[in-house]
């Protein structure tokens, strides 16, 4: 008899290893979460190289054994992806994947702090973007009144071939960014920020970035605007919330602005202005220094800094400009179709646009100013491609009940 129980023993042990699936992470940076959504609390980060054991697969995400727990990744990042003659993944190498008590490595912090200082943005910024999280149970429960209404659709996403997250550098130059323009002013009611974060969030499981940790703030601003910045961060004004009918037109502001952090519209620009400055020599010379397996010289990172802070203040005010006319036309595309797959009835952009080209709310942006609103208008197509739901949702009602306060303050 103890001889039966120790074979069966020994048989479920073989079967439950036998389910252990091992893979490597091909990213250069990989966030392990403690549950399957973007919007869970980051427990840990592993770099390039690192054996994973997968315990089991859910829509898009691993459950994988770390650090004597069990953690979420995405299943993207055991999928190869060449760093080709990338700058920004290479300044990023052997960066600290360490985690601080807000989930954001050393390695993203190092550089959020050098670009902030070179932006002359708020340091205090930092802190507010690493210690906001979502509540996953507010979530949830967002998630279920919504589906109650409607489910999300079965559209399908045609895969991307450009790098689909952010290295430790890019992360950093967006948290600058955003520390910049927050200098506007944030506003200051943890109620809206909450609604704007789990109508964002549930726009960005929609996307192509389901595993980026997207966070969404609103600056106490009367103008009409939205901004996105390289890592996730987007910002939308007091003033654009006000001008919105419904939940389906926050839905489309915010899956456009999703739209230009998965499609790296930013960092595309940097990538394409690199040859127009002196950074040339200095990344030619640190990529010779990382042939050789070496280290570049102080000299050599100094140089190579240098130059990437001349870049990023150049996205900087590229993005708070709003002058990327050849990506707003991409933004509207595949954000309405994010806002589709999300459940949302997203031909609403049409009358959107209409009402914000007559609004009286200025804009910084350019791209809600009235001409390039009528830019946007005219070479948007009558139908949006999208296959909308039959049940698709306006959530007129919630979203007023929502934003109640900023209406009694106009």
């Amino acid at each position: 008899m103890k001889k039966s129980i120790f074979c069966l023993m020994v048989i479920a042990c073989v079967l439950v290893h036998a389910e252990v699936e091992r893979k490597v992470v091909q990213r250069q940076r990989a966030l392990v979460r403690s549950g399957a959504g973007l919007f869970y609390p980051i427990i840990a980060e592993l770099s390039q190289g690192t054996p994973i054991s997968v315990l089991a697969e859910e829509e898009g995400w691993y459950k994988i054994a770390v650090q004597d727990s069990n953690g979420y990744v995405s299943t993207k990042v055991t999928q190869a992806a060449s760093a080709g003659d990338d700058p920004f993944l290479r300044m990023s190498s052997g960066a600290d994947v360490r985690l601080s008590r807000h989930g954001m490595s050393a390695g993203v912090k190092g550089f959020a702090s050098r670009f902030t200082t070179a932006f002359k943005g708020d340091a205090d910024f930092m802190d507010v973007y690493a210690s906001y999280q979502l509540d996953p149970a507010d979530y949830r429960a967002f998630t279920r009144e919504t589906e109650r209404r409607n489910p999300p659709t079965a559209a399908p996403l045609h895969p991307l071939s450009i790098r689909d997250y952010f290295s430790f550098s890019e992360a950093g130059m967006g948290i600058a960014i955003a520390s910049r323009i927050s200098q506007l002013g944030l506003l200051q009611d943890p109620d809206i920020q909450t609604y704007v974060n789990c109508v964002g969030t549930r726009v960005a499981s929609a996307s192509h970035g389901y595993d980026v940790g997207f966070r969404f703030f609103v600056l106490d601003v009367d103008a009409a605007n939205a901004y996105a910045c390289p890592g996730g961060i987007v910002f939308v004004t007091r003033g654009m919330l006000q001008s919105l009918n419904n939940e389906a037109e926050l839905a489309v502001i915010l899956g456009h602005e999703i739209a230009h952090v998965v499609l790296r519209h930013g960092m595309q620009e940097m990538e394409k202005r690199k040859h127009n400055i002196k950074s040339d020599d200095a990344f030619a010379a640190m990529e010779e220094e990382f042939e050789k397996m070496g280290e570049p010289t102080d000299a050599e990172y100094k140089a190579v800094e240098e130059e990437l802070d001349a870049m990023a203040l150049e996205i900087y005010d590229t993005i708070y400009q709003g002058r990327m006319d050849a990506y707003e036309v991409e933004a509207d595309s595949y954000g309405t179709l994010y806002a589709a797959r999300a459940g949302y009835k997203s031909s609403v952009i049409h009358s959107l646009l209409q009402r914000l080209l007559h609004s009286e709310r200025g804009s910084t942006n350019e791209h809600y100013t009235p001409e390039q609103i009528t830019g946007r208008i005219k070479n948007m197509r009558r139908d949006t491609g999208v296959d909308e739901s039959a049940n698709a949702l306006l959530l007129t009602q919630r979203y007023k009940d929502a934003i109640a306060p900023l209406m009694r303050g106009q």
